[in-house]
C-alpha cells in the first residue's frame, strides 16, 4: 500500500508536500504531541487491540487535535454463516461497535464531538454491488 501511496502522490504533483513512514499504528514512530490530526480510514478493524490503538493515537496528537476515522462496525449479531462469508474477504480479527468505540475514545481522553452510523446506507451499496 505504501508503493500505492507514493505512486499516486508522484502522479498528482505532490511528491514534495507528503512523506511517507511505514510503521505499527500500536507503537508510532513518533514523538508525542506531534499531529494536529490523526486519520484512519477502514482500517482499524483490522486491529484486535483498539484500546491500545487509541492510547497511541491520543499519544501522538498534540492537546486539541483531532481524532477522525471511518471503519468497518458491527452493528449487530451475525450467524457463523455470515462472519464466515465476510471474514472470506475481509479476514477482520473482531469489529468494534459505534458505541464501543465511543467507549474507548471517552476512556482515553477524547472529547467527542460526533459520531455517525452509516450501517444501512452502506448495507442497500453493499447489496447493490453484489447483486450486479
Amino acid at each position: 500500500m505504501i508503493d500505492q501511496a507514493i505512486d499516486r502522490t508522484e502522479k498528482a504533483g505532490l511528491s514534495q508536500l507528503v512523506t511517507f513512514r511505514l510503521g505499527n499504528a500500536l507503537d508510532m514512530p513518533f514523538k508525542a504531541d506531534t499531529f494536529d490530526v490523526v486519520w484512519g480510514q477502514d482500517a482499524w478493524c483490522y486491529i484486535t487491540d483498539k484500546d491500545r490503538l487509541i492510547n497511541e493515537d491520543h499519544r501522538v496528537l498534540k492537546p486539541e487535535g483531532i481524532i477522525a476515522f471511518t471503519d468497518w462496525i458491527q452493528t449487530g449479531n451475525m450467524t457463523d454463516k455470515e462472519w464466515e462469508e465476510l471474514n472470506s474477504f475481509m479476514a477482520f480479527p473482531y469489529m468494534e461497535t459505534l458505541d464501543g468505540y465511543e467507549q474507548i475514545l471517552k476512556k482515553t481522553g477524547f472529547k467527542l464531538l460526533e459520531k455517525e452510523g452509516l450501517s444501512k446506507d452502506f448495507a442497500k451499496h453493499c447489496s447493490a454491488r453484489d447483486n450486479m
